[in-house]
């Protein structure tokens, strides 16, 4: 029989016995009545154990469900920092490389100006020697043919006896 059953069977006992004349209160058989609660509390630890079993089973597995529950947002957080630092430093790493091609570019084009200057400036020293042998060459030239016309004219000179070179 388990407590409410005995609890029940209590209940009908406590109406069942003799009221006193113009009062509340019966007469019962005393044993009887000891013996009826003292089932009921025999009966009892086994199912209050079973409610605090589980209760303490119920709080277990609350603890350990919390325990997990802050293990997932505590790795949660975690990886949710790690990806923010991941993409800081791809961002960084990201920002750094056009910074070193946009310098390698600039190089690349100062390069470029002075290798233009250099050469600009190469060839402006060879025109300038250029035109100093055309002017040798032609004043070579020149003089050639006047020193052949002169030579010309003083044999023709010669040949008609006058010896004054004009």
């Amino acid at each position: 029989m388990d407590v409410h059953d005995q609890l029940d069977e209590l209940e009908t006992y406590v109406q069942s016995v003799r009221a006193l004349p113009m009062l509340s209160y019966v007469v019962a058989n005393r044993p009887e009545l000891l013996a009826k609660l003292a089932a009921v509390r025999g009966s009892l630890p086994k199912s209050l154990k079973d409610a605090e079993t589980l209760l303490a089973e119920r709080a277990g597995f609350l603890a350990q469900a919390e325990a997990a529950a802050d293990r997932v947002v505590a790795a949660g957080r975690a990886e949710h920092a790690r990806l923010v630092s991941e993409q800081e430093v791809l961002s960084e790493a990201r920002h750094r490389g056009e910074q070193a091609v946009a310098d390698a570019m600039a190089m690349a084009e100062r390069i470029r100006q002075d290798a233009d200057e250099y050469v600009d400036a190469k060839l402006a020293q060879l025109e300038v020697a250029a035109v100093k042998i055309v002017d040798t060459v032609r004043r070579g030239r020149e003089q050639l043919r006047h020193t052949s016309a002169y030579q010309e004219l003083a044999a023709a000179e010669d040949g008609l006896g006058g010896g004054e070179v004009l």
